[in-house]
């Protein structure tokens, strides 16, 4: 597993996977590969065969929460909110706190117009995961959409605190002062 996290962090997630298959080949079966072959198919974006390895690590271990998290991922992506919503709800039964599991809820209530609902489980994943800047954004996002410019604004500056090198947050708080007619050098008090 760690020689196909290597090729991941390498930018070569089809090396992993063939490096995981010929593992396979040897006889070697465990849920924890089926899954790590889920997640190199779907850095690939080959999400049919994300899908048969996800199922394929389930039918070991129903209660992987991760792998119905990311089997939930894929229907978000294809727009199968029923199915996307099935994942979802396995996962939250078996580990509320997973992460990443109430940032896929809240991209699928955000897909679904169910902002305020969104903009709830964006605040809960970053009480699960702290460092989540992505969940971070969105939720600026989301607050500017829902005419909430304060909020907007500070989830922009966590956004930045989290992650100084994501460029949209620099943006957004320069686009943000502009409609306030203000210098974005200057910090608001």
């Amino acid at each position: 597993m760690n020689i196909a996290n290597s090729y991941v962090n390498m930018g070569r997630p089809g090396d992993g996977e063939s490096f995981v298959i010929d593992y396979l080949k040897k006889g070697f079966s465990d849920p924890q590969l089926y899954f790590l072959l889920g997640t190199l198919t779907f850095l690939q974006k080959k999400y049919d065969d994300a899908l048969k390895y996800y199922d394929e690590c389930l039918s070991f271990n129903s209660d992987m929460a991760a792998a119905h998290n990311a089997i939930a991922a894929i229907h978000i992506v294809r727009d199968d909110f029923p199915s996307a919503e099935k994942h979802i709800a396995s996962a939250l039964a078996i580990n509320p706190k997973l992460g990443n599991l109430n940032y896929n809820r809240a991209e699928l209530l955000e897909k679904q117009g169910r902002l305020e609902e969104a903009a709830e489980a964006y605040r809960t994943e970053l009480e699960n995961s702290p460092k989540h800047f992505k969940a971070s954004f969105n939720l600026s996002r989301l607050c500017r959409m829902l005419g909430r410019v304060e909020d907007e604004e500070k989830y922009i500056r966590l956004t930045m605190d989290i992650n100084p090198d994501f460029p949209l947050s620099y943006f957004y708080l320069a686009r943000l002062y502009l409609n306030r007619g203000r210098n974005s050098r200057r910090r608001s008090a």
